[in-house]
């Protein structure tokens, strides 16, 4: 098992309220518009939460124009209703961001979409959130590859194959094939790679597979693992549980949420965890009550990729 992620590591900057009001030695009243976003902070070791208002966000040009409170390099993203959760990677709950949801495919990492459906990142160096464009395509390219997160790694097809069923290196080398357990019609693997993640010592790969039903599931593979491994148990996409990839830590740990059954078989204790290389070690981070959807929509900022 793993040591709990540490809290501490978050970007020094002063803690002062800026441009809010302070009425008290460390808590700032909100002075928020009706057009701004508000990040809602829990202090540590306080149950009262305190709104700080974005001021002056105009939206226009390449950044907001207003500073969040000090965050973690790294952190969870939980999606609810209308607003954003923030979580460090022990599970803390850090705050929430309003008027913002989670952007999903194409955009790496822990990007946001506002009510205008534009996208943005999380900078924790400048405490701001920066516009994001959709990636472009880096050539040279083979015409039937395309970028992973990774920047080393590319998601390809092979034969007749309509979807990426192969993760290779930029040299065009296999890494990874269709995983085991999938089954194949007419010489079609019945599901496709979406994604691969290259770990920070660059010896794992943690890849997504969408398969039937479009059930997920995230495989470790590469040095010292000899078949590809399906996160949470079992050997292959058949007697595994759903699994949704997210990234590395920087400590060298795959970033995955395991949702409740959905298509896919269930999990006794569904929620986020930190996985070792190897995948034989879990630390649930953030647990996933039964009465949440079989997809809890799961984002990171700051992974490795």
């Amino acid at each position: 098992m793993f040591a709990q992620e540490p809290d501490g590591a978050v970007e020094s900057s002063s803690a002062s309220c800026g441009k809010f009001l302070q009425r008290s030695p460390g808590l700032c009243a909100t002075l928020w518009t009706d057009r701004a976003p508000r990040f809602i902070m829990v202090p540590m070791g306080r149950a009262l939460a305190v709104a700080f208002a974005l001021l002056g966000v105009g939206f226009a040009g390449r950044s907001v124009d207003a500073r969040l409170p000090l965050l973690p390099v790294q952190g969870l993203l939980l999606a609810r209703s209308h607003s954003v959760e923030f979580l460090s990677l022990s599970g803390r709950r850090l705050g929430s961001l309003e008027g913002f949801t989670l952007a999903g495919d194409p955009y790496p990492g822990g990007a946001l979409r506002d009510r205008r459906g534009r996208t943005w990142r999380i900078d924790v160096h400048t405490r701001r959130l920066v516009r994001v464009r959709p990636r472009a395509v880096r050539p040279p390219l083979p015409h039937t590859c395309t970028p992973a997160s990774s920047p080393t790694l590319l998601l390809c097809l092979t034969g007749a194959s309509k979807e990426p069923n192969t993760v290779r290196s930029r040299d065009g080398r296999l890494v990874q094939g269709v995983p085991p357990g999938v089954r194949i019609v007419a010489g079609t693997p019945s599901g496709y790679w979406r994604d691969a993640w290259l770990s920070p010592d660059r010896r794992t790969v943690l890849a997504q597979w969408s398969g039937e039903c479009e059930a997920p599931t995230a495989f470790l593979f590469g040095r010292g693992i000899k078949r590809a491994r399906p996160v949470g148990g079992g050997t292959s996409v058949a007697n595994s549980p759903g699994s949704i990839g997210l990234g590395w830590t920087r400590s060298g740990r795959a970033i995955v949420s395991i949702p409740w059954g959905g298509c896919s078989n269930d999990f006794a204790r569904p929620g986020v965890y930190l996985v070792s290389p190897s995948g034989r070690a879990l630390l649930r981070i953030v647990a996933f009550p039964r009465k949440s959807p079989a997809l809890v929509n799961v984002g990171a900022w700051g992974v490795s990729s």
